[in-house]
């Protein structure tokens, strides 16, 4: 997530990219090349959990992100 965000500048839509989520989340990207060469890159979903059904999505959804325990700050850290 980091060489999107700072190699590419990918802006995620205003999402924190560097959340590390729980279960299994879906990340999808549409990636611009130039001569051969990755200049760039949109985000089309982020930990996205639309693909689970049922009691795993509604666990996946109650579930606790991983870093909702850090403090303040220590997150946005690249």
């Amino acid at each position: 997530m980091r060489y999107f965000k700072s190699g590419l500048k990918c802006d995620f839509n205003g999402l924190n990219p560097n959340i590390i989520t729980p279960n299994t989340a879906v990340n999808e990207f549409k990636l611009f090349y130039e001569n051969k060469r990755l200049v760039s890159a949109e985000c089309l979903k982020l930990h996205d959990i639309q693909h689970l059904s049922g009691e795993c999505k509604t666990f996946a959804e109650k579930e606790e992100q991983l870093n909702d325990s850090n403090t303040a700050g220590q997150q946005e850290a690249l």
